[in-house]
Formats: C-alpha cells, structure tokens, sequence
C-alpha cells in the first residue's frame, strides 16, 4: 500500500483543517482517498472534499426518494378520487367502474372455476 504526504505547497490541500489540532494546510498522510492523517497529532480524519461529496450524494438520494414519495402520494390520491366517484363498485372487492357492463364483467373473476364450468355446461347443454 503506497501512502503520500501532503505540505504547504500542496494548493489542492492547503484547505484542508486537522479536526483535533485545527492547523490549516499542515502536513498530511494521505492513507487513503478518504482517510487521511495528521502529521502533528496523529489524528485520522475524512478530508473536507470527499465529506461533502457524500453529503451531496446523500441529499442527491433524499431528494430522489421525496419525489418518489409524492410522486405516489399523488397516485393515491387520484384512486381515492375515482373511488369516491365512481358509480359502480364491486361488491366483493371494491374495485371502481365507471360503467355498470365493465363491473358486470369483473364479477365474472370472483366465480370459482367449478361454477364457471356449471354454467358453461348449463348453456350449452
């Protein structure tokens, strides 16, 4: 495992606070893109960049998730409208029709495939 060191003239990383020894721009053992050492105290820390990246990424996520959950919110909102609406209800399940042939029709999933099969056979005969 290779480790660098950062100094004052490092621009990049002259930004860069110790969090226990607040020295700004000291010297830094890099030990990994995200873990990084201070040379004066010994403490380890994430530096400054990469935790506001995963801050980013984390309000990025939120923020995607909220818009999900409104999204879905709105969806809700419309079935319960169509519910409140709708004239023809199914008497088992609930489920909404506009037309009285179309729940009529649905009713025909509720019939156990034995009675289907009694009435086909009843018409046909």
């Amino acid at each position: 495992m290779e480790y660098s060191i950062t100094n004052k003239r490092d621009k990049e990383n002259t930004s860069e606070k110790c969090p226990r020894c607040l020295f700004v721009g000291r010297s830094f053992l890099i030990l990994s893109e995200v873990l990084w050492a201070c040379l004066d105290c010994g403490t380890t820390f994430v530096p400054k960049k990469v935790r506001t990246e995963l801050r980013n990424m984390i309000h990025k996520k939120a923020d995607e998730i909220k818009k999900e959950a409104n999204s879905q919110a709105e969806e809700l909102k419309k079935t319960e409208t169509l519910l409140e609406e709708s004239p023809f209800p199914c008497e088992i399940c609930g489920k909404p029709f506009q037309r009285e042939l179309y729940r009529i029709n649905h009713m025909k999933s509720h019939i156990p495939k034995v009675a289907k099969m009694e009435v086909m056979n009843a018409y046909t005969g």
